[in-house]
């Protein structure tokens, strides 16, 4: 496998036991070529080598699940980022141990309401402007219009 550059070797026999995941459908004997570039960005044949243009350092975390079967979760990772990548691999939250499963669904829950409040900042900020641009002006009782 060549994730982002960084290649990983794994046996197909570890990829077959999570045959829901991307990695487990590369592991099924009578994969054809269209269901194979359907599983990954590339195949080069003669080194029998898959391509995926994704982050590695996500991968190394994904890779360690298909070895033990359990999925780590980095606190140097941005949560939205990772839920995201982990799902492109077919994988889900649910397979991390309990205890990180609540810490990570904390900085989950705390990085969405950081977003949130951003965004309704932003709107109001968008809105003043436009208030503030489009704002019709009338002309004081001491002006006149000629």
């Amino acid at each position: 496998l060549n994730i982002g550059g960084t290649k990983f070797r794994i046996a197909r026999c570890v990829l077959a036991r999570h045959p829901k995941t991307r990695l487990g459908r590369l592991a099924k004997p009578e994969l054809s070529s269209s269901e194979r570039i359907d599983v990954c960005d590339d195949y080069a044949a003669a080194t029998r080598e898959y391509f995926f243009d994704r982050d590695p350092e996500v991968f190394r975390l994904v890779f360690t699940y298909y070895r033990t079967g359990v999925l780590w979760v980095s606190d140097e990772l941005c949560p939205i980022n990772y839920v995201e990548e982990i799902q492109y691999w077919g994988l889900q939250v649910r397979h991390t141990n309990h205890c990180c499963r609540i810490v990570f669904e904390e900085r989950q829950s705390e990085m969405e309401d950081n977003l949130k409040v951003q965004q309704e900042l932003e709107d109001e900020f968008v809105t003043e402007a436009k208030e503030e641009h489009f704002q019709v002006r009338r002309p004081s009782s001491h002006q006149r219009w000629w």
